[in-house]
């Protein structure tokens, strides 16, 4: 279906959100204590593992919700091609810092490309 028409989950999104069956999706989090780290039975920096529930459950913080499509010209969005960028953050210690910056501009550099703009990432 997207190789046909590769707009068409958007679209399913923005009817979505325009008959109100807004999106929402849990955000949680695992805490490690720092003391746990060092002594713990893999690396918990390590992208590859995942902790086990059991040993650190999942706590709720929050829930986000879709409850509005943005409408252009309002500011009220930001562009796909924007870079992310931290003031006075250079290379992270954490792989996957680099590796989810890295992941965004070649989305976003795919996304400008696939809509016939030349920017990619500019």
């Amino acid at each position: 279906m997207a190789a046909a028409d590769p707009d068409c989950h958007l679209r399913d999104l923005r009817a979505a959100i325009g008959r109100g069956d807004f999106p929402s999706w849990t955000v949680q989090i695992q805490v490690m204590p720092f003391a746990d780290a060092a002594g713990y039975r893999f690396n918990p920096f390590d992208l590859t593992k995942v902790w086990p529930h059991g040993d650190y459950p999942p706590i709720a913080i929050g829930k986000i919700t879709l409850n509005r499509n943005p409408e252009p010209g309002t500011g009220n969005r930001e562009p796909p091609h924007r870079r992310w960028r931290f003031p006075g953050r250079g290379v992270s210690q954490m792989p996957g810092s680099d590796r989810q910056r890295f992941l965004r501009y070649c989305g976003a550099s795919t996304r400008c490309a696939s809509r016939g703009r030349a920017d990619h990432g500019q």
